[in-house]
């Protein structure tokens, strides 16, 4: 009598499988988690590409690498298929080993502008509210601002003068250092690498030249010319960098300057534009360069948006247009977001609208006063707290 033959000893399924006698003939399947049939049955994933992009490929198979990822007061964010921490809003530190609330909370200091001349306010992010401020001592608009001191602007009283916050006496003082030139429409960098403050540009014979307030105010210098003729173009700080975008005779320009002057020119911008807003944030590890509104080249305000990631061209976000054309609009990023404040339309009609950008522009709250052309920067909350009424 033939001994009877296992149709499966000779492993007809491949790999990846399962076989079972079938009247005398073998029945194969793919193992459970695998997908195709037997012989070709594959694992769910072998590399990121092959799952959805907000999932990874772990084990071969698809699943989402968050949970676990993140420290303590962290938020997890899949983008192409990796896992990226960052910290709460108010917390700080390192979101894959744990964030910690901020002790000195950042506020957004909020000065001057058309229709609020002599206004100053502060927005709390943490509650996506205002409050208002002492008024300035003198109007200002067409002026720049980094951390608390501010200088120049539109009129005769204000282009060489700077002002700045006094925690000690609670209000704004007069510095006493006059200006090399006057500076209305000019762009500012606060330098990381000794708290000086470079103001660059500007009307009149201030086009092309450049100027560092020391850190304590006490006195100003001539520095480095400018490459281009720089008026009412905007300015993204990068620590000991600065990056300059648009302006009146640079349209479409974009160049990076160190303390020393001009380094190079970037991407051009798609649309030519002055008068806009500009900032940076963070997103899956890079910094990202964002540009919206402004004035075009016949003079029309704009409502597009333009981002410039590393290595690559500015690109227009068809999903980020402003709600409405904008000119004199103001950017700042705190705790990675990206904030917007006032700005006129074509009808001269200045906005109340605080606006925060996530793929897209969404109303998170409203200035005490409608203004175009203010000045922005975060500053520690705590020098202002006892002097902030709602």
């Amino acid at each position: 009598m033939p001994v009877p033959v296992d149709p499966c000893n000779s492993d007809p399924c491949g790999p990846h499988s399962q076989c079972w006698q079938v009247n005398n003939f073998a029945a194969c399947s793919c193992l459970a988690g695998y997908r195709g049939s037997p012989p070709n049955c594959q694992p769910e994933c072998r590399t990121p590409s092959e799952c959805a992009s907000n999932l990874a490929c772990i084990n071969q198979k698809c699943r989402n690498p968050c949970p676990g990822a993140c420290g303590a007061s962290a938020e997890c964010e899949m983008i192409n298929h990796n896992a990226v921490c960052h910290c709460q809003q108010g917390f700080e530190g390192d979101p894959y080993e744990g964030c910690q609330r901020v002790t000195s909370p950042e506020a957004i200091l909020i000065t001057g502008g058309w229709g609020a001349e002599q206004s100053a306010e502060l927005f709390l992010p943490w509650q996506n509210s205002t409050c208002e401020l002492p008024a300035l001592p003198d109007q200002r608009t067409d002026h720049v601002q980094a951390g608390n001191t501010l200088c120049g602007g539109y009129y005769s009283s204000t282009e060489r003068s700077c002002l700045q916050w006094s925690v000690q006496q609670g209000d704004w003082v007069t510095l006493s250092l006059t200006l090399t030139k006057r500076r209305v429409g000019s762009s500012v960098w606060r330098v990381s690498q000794d708290n000086s403050l470079v103001i660059m540009g500007g009307w009149y014979v201030a086009e092309e030249t450049s100027e560092t307030v020391s850190s304590d105010g006490d006195s100003t210098r001539i520095t480095f010319k400018m490459k281009y003729l720089t008026r009412r173009a905007c300015s993204i700080p990068l620590g000991d960098e600065v990056v300059l975008t648009g302006g009146w005779y640079t349209r479409t320009t974009v160049s990076l300057y160190s303390t020393g002057g001009w380094k190079r020119d970037l991407s051009s911008l798609n649309t030519g534009r002055a008068e806009h807003g500009c900032t940076s944030y963070s997103t899956g590890g890079e910094q990202v360069l964002l540009v919206t509104g402004g004035w075009d080249d016949e003079g029309n305000a704009l409502d597009s948006t333009e981002l410039l990631r590393p290595g690559s061209y500015w690109q227009e976000i068809t999903s980020a247009r402003l709600p409405r054309p904008l000119q004199g609009v103001r950017l700042s990023t705190v705790d990675n977001r990206v904030l917007l404040f006032g700005g006129q339309n074509d009808e001269d009609i200045y906005s109340e609208d605080i606006l925060e950008y996530k793929d897209g522009w969404k109303k998170v709250g409203q200035l005490q006063n409608g203004r175009s052309y203010p000045e922005l920067s975060p500053i520690n909350f705590n020098d202002f707290e006892n002097y902030c009424n709602n």
